[in-house]
């Protein structure tokens, strides 16, 4: 419990400073913004607040999410933020940051299509080593990822179409050390079949559900996989409170993540800063279906601190004070899942 007015005051002078507002603070959480104008600033932010110095950095296509999606646990293998930039050229504040964080090697993740050879060359101008992880599409790249990553024996699969299963799960993939890849959901690419048979896989994570009715809503077939558990739900939110609810005891729930439920730029680069307290990433938005808000209500015992990723744009100040009241109702602990969401069929 804060003492005074006037350090309250002293605090959120110093933290809007670096790009971080406070919101509110009260008895049951302190709850901070990282934030930039867009997408690309608000990634330099979630770098500023979770690195002062990296030999590594990640950098993605700000626009763009199939090749990057499958990024966090290679960040965290490399203690890497990841950084974002538009396609064509290097932005001033993403080229900034590799100098303030005094980056000796980058990863970029996706082929000249996705970040231009001009980015590349900017990097390299810079006097840091570049090594680009890329195929010819984003299943190639997603394994091009993984074998960078490696991998313990457990891997996760999910639609290479719908960022958002990817992004519930990325930090968790990250502090497990399994690599994220993509699939169609009628069936396997060849390159994702190789992989499973070139590597001693022995368990996969099948996230979304096997009967949608369009081509992002899952992954079909899950019999090439070995010992497959899916973990599906109605809708993005219902499934990303379904993945973190499986993986509750490998997380820390004193901190947690806010990101957009309808846009990934900002959980793609704060899922690499979530990883490294093992927190979770929760898609919120102005209408949050129930399954969302019973889940933050049964963590009010345990939330000390919420770290809302991006600007007013991506989440209002209202739908950050609605989760502040479902956080001051103490509830019950519900990290439990339903037969529904999970099956090893």
């Amino acid at each position: 419990m804060l003492k005074s007015k006037k350090f309250i005051l002293s605090l959120l002078g110093a933290i809007t400073t670096l790009g971080m507002a406070t919101l509110n603070v009260n008895a049951q959480a302190l709850t901070n913004r990282v934030f930039g104008q867009d997408r690309i600033k608000t990634s330099v932010s979630v770098a500023n607040s979770g690195w002062t110095k990296s030999d590594y950095a990640i950098i993605a296509n700000a626009w763009d999410f199939p090749d990057a999606v499958c990024s966090a646990p290679l960040a965290y293998k490399y203690s890497a933020p990841i950084l974002l930039t538009n396609k064509e050229g290097l932005t001033d504040e993403t080229s900034s940051e590799l100098s303030n964080l005094q980056v000796k090697h980058v990863f970029i993740v996706g082929g000249s299509g996705v970040v231009s050879h001009n980015v590349e060359a900017q990097i390299e101008a810079k006097g840091i080593d570049v090594q680009r992880l890329y195929g010819q599409d984003r299943f190639q790249t997603s394994i091009a990822v993984a074998n960078q990553v490696g991998t313990s024996g457990s891997i996760v699969i999910t639609n290479g179409y719908n960022p958002y299963e990817a992004l519930s799960i990325s930090p968790i993939a990250a502090k497990k050390g399994m690599p994220i890849i993509l699939t169609d959901r009628k069936e396997a690419p060849d390159t994702v079949v190789n992989y499973i048979k070139q590597n001693n896989i022995t368990q996969t994570y099948v996230l979304g559900k096997a009967d949608g009715i369009t081509d992002d809503d899952g992954v079909a077939d899950n019999s090439i996989f070995p010992n497959p558990i899916r973990i599906t739900g109605a809708n993005p939110y219902e499934r990303n409170i379904n993945i973190i609810k499986m993986f509750s005891n490998d997380l820390d729930f004193s901190k947690v993540y806010l990101a957009s439920g309808k846009a990934f730029a900002d959980a793609l680069s704060g899922s690499a800063l979530a990883a490294t307290t093992s927190s979770p990433v929760i898609f919120v938005d102005s209408n949050m279906p129930q399954v969302t808000k019973d889940f933050i209500t049964s963590e009010a015992n345990s939330v000390n601190n919420i770290c809302v990723l991006g600007g007013t744009g991506a989440i209002s100040d209202a739908t950050v004070q609605k989760v502040e009241t479902l956080l001051s109702t103490p509830g019950g602990n519900s990290n439990t899942t339903t037969s529904s969401a999970i099956s090893t069929q």
